[in-house]
């Protein structure tokens, strides 16, 4: 009976030796995220980090220690990300530069300028009088400005059509900031600016056809209507796709920015957590 109780302590004991601590499962992960790590693999070495995490949340030190790993993984990753956008804004800066010719570029003087506005060389060459124009921000956005002369018609609305197609603006209102009328030695002005958000893609719609006769139809108190000319359907169509260069653009600089911003904040996180791991 004796030699039967001493076995079972002696297996029992064995047991447990072999047993992996918790402390020692938390370790094998993160030795297995470094490996992962110096491999490049930091998709891979990330999801083992989120685990030690979740699964050992007692193992302070060794969680403290995944935590430093995740900003050396972060510090890889926003660097290939910088690589990559220093290898690729060369190239949109110089398609960018080859379209910019054939706009007015924005004034250098910013003191009095909130928005940088592009606009197409040919509508500088058009004298102000009823048309269709638009305008360019840094950021890539588009306005639609309807301009109107002739008797009071307080417009509010715009329709270019294609036959049987068309694209309508939605309605600015009158008393609206961006609907402007105002009368000059008796002539009536009026001006509506539309933005992103209430074109309704007009100018999409412009650019799509601007090789076909195009109607404009303005809608106030009685509806007016013109024949867009061919040379402004052309430079609208271009305006587009400038436009489209600009907010590619835009987007890759406000990346390379906030690229360089965070590889300066985890350089000082890891500078911070220097002793906590040795790589």
């Amino acid at each position: 009976m004796k030699t039967s109780v001493a076995w079972l302590l002696l297996i029992l004991w064995v047991t447990t030796a072999c047993t992996p601590t918790v402390s020692n499962k938390a370790q094998d992960l993160l030795d297995s995220a470094i490996s992962h790590y110096s491999n490049a693999q930091y998709a891979t070495a990330k999801l083992l980090i989120d685990s030690i995490q979740t699964q050992f949340p007692k193992q302070i030190d060794i969680r403290k220690k995944a935590h430093a790993l995740m900003y050396y993984i972060e510090q890889q990753e926003v660097k290939r990300n910088i690589a990559y956008l220093d290898s690729v804004m060369p190239i949109m800066y110089a398609q960018w530069d080859s379209v910019a010719t054939q706009f007015r570029m924005p004034a250098s003087d910013t003191l009095y300028i909130s928005e940088y506005l592009y606009k197409h060389k040919t509508f500088q060459k058009q004298s102000p009088a009823t048309g269709l124009y638009c305008e360019i921000n840094d950021e890539g956005d588009m306005y639609l400005i309807s301009v109107y002369t002739g008797r009071v018609l307080d417009h509010t609305q715009v329709t270019v059509s294609c036959g049987d197609i068309y694209a309508q603006t939605q309605e600015v209102p009158l008393n609206h900031v961006s609907n402007y009328q105002f009368t000059d030695l008796g002539v009536r002005w009026e001006y509506i600016t539309f933005g992103m958000q209430n074109q309704n893609d007009v100018l999409g719609f412009i650019a799509t056809y601007a090789n076909e006769p195009l109607t404009v139809t303005l809608h106030g108190k009685r509806t007016y209507r013109y024949t867009l000319p061919a040379k402004t359907a052309k430079a609208m169509a271009q305006s587009v796709q400038f436009a489209k260069q600009t907010a590619v653009l835009y987007q890759l600089k406000k990346s390379y920015q906030l690229s360089t911003d965070k590889l300066l904040w985890l350089e000082q996180k890891i500078q911070a957590s220097d002793s906590l791991l040795v790589l």
